[in-house]
């Protein structure tokens, strides 16, 4: 699982490593029209022109805990929620079947009085019609669930695995910055520790 990172701790590291992460390697769509926004526009959308700030789509659209992450995972997400609502249609098409059948194969009271058998036989030929159609559209509802289920969770994979490559990036272009500080000034500690060595000699 992707670590958690405040947004705005993330959105602070990408602002300051920005110039090296490559478009290539991490596009963000178009917040208006979904267009992948692979090469550097200028802060706008060549396809609607709507101005984007590519900060706000990389902390947005790399984000696996928001809803809306990633607008462009809608064609995945949408497709899950054509396959999930097929599978409410058929699972309501079963139940009104059932339904159905119950009204269509009970028996009247005279039918019940003057003939017993036939009575019988006409409930039994009902129960035999709904099991027919829950061997039919039960499996059928039940695989649409299962394959809905796991677009959704292959997704939601995608976007912790992004999530997990930005913040190696993050790490690698910091990690690489602070060698190079430490080159050009050896005895330059890093920020965090020479605000603890402040902290620890300032009087209390």
């Amino acid at each position: 699982m992707a670590r958690f990172v405040k947004p705005d701790e993330l959105k602070r590291r990408i602002q300051a490593c920005l110039s090296e992460l490559s478009p290539d390697e991490f596009p963000v769509h178009c917040p208006k029209c979904d267009y992948l926004l692979i090469k550097r526009h200028r802060g706008t959308c060549p396809e609607c022109g709507q101005r984007y700030g590519r900060v706000g789509l990389l902390t947005s659209q790399y984000d696996p805990w928001r809803l809306d992450a990633r607008k462009h995972g809608a064609e995945i997400s949408g497709k899950a929620r054509r396959v999930r609502r097929l599978a409410h249609l058929l699972l309501l098409l079963l139940l009104i079947a059932n339904s159905g059948l119950d009204l269509l194969f009970v028996p009247s009271k005279a039918t019940l009085v003057q003939n017993a058998n036939q009575a019988i036989a006409q409930l039994s030929t009902g129960r035999r019609l709904q099991f027919v159609a829950l061997l039919t559209i039960g499996p059928v509802c039940a695989v649409a669930y299962i394959v809905s289920a796991a677009m959704y969770s292959r997704w939601k994979l995608t976007l912790v695995l992004d999530r997990r490559r930005l913040l190696a990036k993050l790490d690698e272009i910091e990690a690489r910055r602070h060698a190079a500080r430490s080159k050009v000034n050896p005895g330059a500690a890093p920020a965090s520790e020479r605000e603890l060595s402040a902290s620890d000699t300032s009087p209390s």
